[in-house]
This record gives C-alpha cells, sequence and structure tokens, in this order.
C-alpha cells in the first residue's frame, strides 16, 4: 500500500460545498450601505431564474464567515499545483469576492444538479473515473 505522501501527489483537483463545509452555516445580515440599491437590484436581476439565490434586498447584506485556515490550506494547495473549486447552490457576492480572493479556477453557484457540475468539471480536467476512484479508495 502506498505511503501518504505518493497517495497526495496523486491529488490534482479539489472542489468544495460552501455553506457549512467552507463556513460553518452562519449567515449574517447588514444593512446596506447608501447607494448600493442599484447593485443590489443588477446582481439579482443577472441571476434571475437560477435557483439558490441567497438574498435579493435592497436594505439587507448577507454575508458569510469563512476561516482563515481553510484559506490558507487552498492557497497552498492551489502553490503546489492542485486546481481549486467550489459548486454550491446558493448565490452570494460574499461568496464570489472569497472565491476571487483564494483564486478558484472553478465556481460555480446557483447550481442545483451539482453532481452534473461535478462531472462537467472531471471532464475539463481529463480526469477519468479510474483516477478518480484510485484517489478515493487509496
Amino acid at each position: 500500500m502506498p505511503d501518504a505522501r505518493s497517495r497526495a501527489k496523486k491529488i490534482k483537483l479539489l472542489l468544495f460545498d460552501v455553506d457549512g463545509v467552507l463556513t460553518d452555516g452562519k449567515l449574517f445580515f447588514f444593512p446596506a450601505p447608501a447607494g448600493t440599491q442599484q447593485s443590489i437590484r443588477e446582481h439579482a436581476a443577472k441571476h434571475g431564474g437560477q435557483g439558490g439565490f441567497g438574498l435579493a434586498s435592497e436594505t439587507i447584506v448577507e454575508a458569510k464567515g469563512f476561516h482563515a485556515h481553510d484559506g490558507t490550506g487552498i492557497s497552498l494547495a492551489r502553490l503546489g499545483g492542485i486546481k481549486t473549486g467550489l459548486i454550491t447552490k446558493r448565490i452570494s457576492e460574499t461568496v464570489a469576492l472569497r472565491a476571487r480572493d483564494l483564486k478558484l479556477e472553478y465556481v460555480y453557484q446557483g447550481i442545483q444538479d451539482k453532481l452534473s457540475t461535478f462531472h462537467e468539471i472531471l471532464r475539463q480536467e481529463a480526469i477519468t473515473r479510474r483516477k478518480r476512484l484510485s484517489l478515493a479508495t487509496t
């Protein structure tokens, strides 16, 4: 059986959900600063018809708490050549900001069928079923 280091070298991609995975599941709601009403309307319109929109309010801003250690781990993985991304049902500007900050390669929000998106990313990365199974079982 290969040691942990040789198994770790096989990892090419890390994908995460957000709520309860990269966050502790808490949502924070703050009064929107003056002048943000137009950008909130534009954001909601941009994602119109998609499921999972977190909050469409002109007076409230939704925020999430992310742990710095997760960000450090993701950044170190990226520096080690591992691609990173997230797939989440909700749509949140806070998530988009965190994803840009961490330079994630894959950011999918408002996704109802996460498994299809997961398979799409694996196809783009040319990660085969055999490789996935060997990573999952070794």
